[in-house]
């Protein structure tokens, strides 16, 4: 189930880069949290902040750009069933 909240965040935060989106909405898992951290650090993100909605947890994420290009391009998943990988 993880692998899967993985993924499609993963896909949301690309598909809004190649559509200069500023913010990226999702709920706020533990693997979500530690992914975006990482990318925060990685400096991938400008950050990422925290909100509730209807007793909700949700998480904004902030994309980041150099010269109007998407720090993130492309995502690609290069697993197989024992072992996911993500590059």
């Amino acid at each position: 189930m993880g692998f899967n909240v993985l993924n499609k965040l993963l896909i949301k935060i690309c598909n809004a880069q190649k559509s200069k989106k500023r913010v990226v909405v999702c709920a706020k898992t533990v693997i979500a949290l530690k992914l975006v951290s990482i990318l925060k650090n990685e400096g991938f993100v400008i950050g990422f902040s925290y909100f509730e909605l209807n007793s909700r947890n949700f998480l904004k994420i902030f994309l980041k750009y150099i010269n109007f290009l998407p720090t993130i391009s492309r995502i690609k998943m290069v697993s197989k069933p024992s072992k996911r990988v993500f590059f």
